[in-house]
C-alpha cells in the first residue's frame, strides 16, 4: 500500500474507528492518541509485512487501538496503585476512576468486533504455527510431546536420547526461547 493509499485508508479508518473508541474511552482526547498510536504500529506492521490478507483492515485497525487503549489503562492502574497507599478505599477509587462509564452495548459494534477479534487470533495462531514449523525436529518433537502429550522430562530424556533430566530441561528451555522468538518476529 502506498503512502497515498495508506492516508485515504487512513481517513475512512479514522470515521469508522473514532465513534466506537469514544464510547469506549470516554474522552475524545484519549480517542485519538489511541487511534494514532495504532495507526502508527498498522502501518509498520503492514510495511514488515506482518499484516497479510486480512478482509476487514478497518475492523483490524479498530481492534488494535482498542487493545492499545486496554493496555494503557492497565499501565495507569498499576502505577496509580503503586504511587498510593495500600488503603483499601483509595485502591477501590482508583479502580473505578479508570473504568468506562455508561457503555451501552451496540448489537453491531460487538459483532464487528468479535469478527475482528477471531481475526486476529487466527492470525496469532497462524504466526505460532510457522514459529512452531522453524524449530528444528528435535526441539518439535521435544515441545510437542512435553506441552501437548504433557510426557514426563524423566520419560522424554529416555526416549529421545537425552543423558540426563537436567539435560532435557536446559533443551526444553532453549526450544521455548527459539519458539518465542520465532513467534515474536512473525506477529
Amino acid at each position: 500500500m502506498d503512502d497515498s493509499a495508506f492516508k485515504a485508508f487512513l481517513l475512512k479508518a479514522h470515521a469508522y474507528c473514532l465513534p466506537k473508541l469514544n464510547r469506549l474511552t470516554q474522552s475524545a482526547a484519549d480517542s485519538e492518541d489511541v487511534f494514532m498510536e495504532a495507526a502508527y504500529q498498522f502501518w509498520k506492521d503492514l510495511q514488515s509485512g506482518k499484516i497479510k490478507n486480512q478482509r476487514n483492515l478497518k475492523a483490524l485497525l479498530f481492534v488494535m487501538a482498542k487493545n492499545r487503549y486496554i493496555s494503557l489503562q492497565r499501565k495507569r492502574k498499576r502505577k496509580s496503585l503503586q504511587e498510593h497507599s495500600t488503603d483499601p478505599q483509595l485502591i477501590h477509587l482508583e479502580s473505578a476512576a479508570h473504568q468506562p462509564q455508561g457503555n451501552i452495548p451496540d448489537p453491531l459494534v460487538e459483532q464487528e468486533e468479535a469478527a475482528a477479534e477471531a481475526q486476529v487470533q487466527q492470525h496469532r495462531q497462524q504466526a505460532f504455527d510457522r514459529a512452531l514449523q522453524q524449530l528444528d525436529a528435535k526441539c518439535r518433537e521435544l515441545l510437542l510431546r512435553f506441552i501437548v502429550e504433557k510426557e514426563r522430562l524423566k520419560d522424554l530424556a529416555q526416549s529421545l536420547g537425552y543423558p540426563s533430566v537436567d539435560a532435557v530441561k536446559m533443551a526444553k528451555y532453549r526450544c521455548k526461547e527459539k519458539l518465542v522468538e520465532g513467534f515474536g518476529s512473525l506477529v
